[in-house]
């Protein structure tokens, strides 16, 4: 069986060792901090999936974590992309759907639903 490979765009990288050992091995996790073109020119031809980190929105934050999903968009073969949200900011979730979100997971994660999106 091929593993899932998800490319984690994070600031709290911690967190998303802690979800890659809760995943499993069908699920293969690469995180990084970096909100940038260029980290997601390393991972272009690796992920499966995207998933943003976009708690705790913020005016600055929300820029960077728009313009990547924009430019995650953007490519030929771009993945699906699942944005990880605080829970009950149903404003943020409706834009993060807006500009293109496959899908959310609510934080804290439940594993079993985050391993069917």
């Amino acid at each position: 069986m091929e593993c899932i490979r998800v490319c984690c765009f994070t600031s709290d990288l911690e967190f998303f060792q802690l979800i890659a050992h809760a995943l499993g091995p069908e699920y293969e996790l690469r995180a990084t901090d970096k909100f940038t073109s260029a980290a997601i020119r390393e991972q272009q031809e690796w992920w499966d999936v995207a998933l943003i980190d976009m708690r705790k929105p913020g005016a600055e934050a929300n820029g960077a974590q728009i313009q990547m999903m924009e430019e995650i968009r953007q490519l030929d073969s771009a993945p699906p992309i699942v944005a990880l949200l605080d829970e009950g900011d149903r404003s943020w979730t409706c834009r993060v759907f807006e500009k293109g979100a496959y899908d959310t997971v609510s934080c804290p994660p439940n594993i079993a639903e985050f391993r069917f999106v």
